[in-house]
């Protein structure tokens, strides 16, 4: 088996991920002032609770899937170095079948 990669591709890609989980963060930031702008316009029990859910259930969510994205992103980015490891290490091998 043979497989190959282009490294340089795979180190952009993952910046690139980084970089929309940086846009995604600004977009969290909006949703958020949305949810606060809501709590000016409702007053009550009923907007309190409908705040508090909106911010425990759906911006902690989104902040996660910020997370998930900055770690694959910054793994991308390192992917390269792995293969490169194990490229000079295996090269010099031969498999006889």
């Amino acid at each position: 088996m043979n497989i190959v990669i282009s490294k340089s591709d795979i180190t952009n890609y993952g910046s690139q991920i980084v970089d929309y989980s940086s846009e995604f963060k600004d977009e969290i930031k909006k949703f958020s002032a949305l949810i606060e702008s809501i709590n000016i316009a409702w007053d009550g029990a009923d907007a309190l609770k409908y705040i508090n859910t909106m911010k425990e259930k759906y911006i902690v969510g989104l902040e996660e899937i910020k997370s998930v994205l900055d770690e694959y992103g910054n793994y991308l980015k390192k992917v390269p170095e792995t293969y490169s490891a194990v490229d000079e290490v295996f090269s010099s091998k031969n498999i006889d079948v």
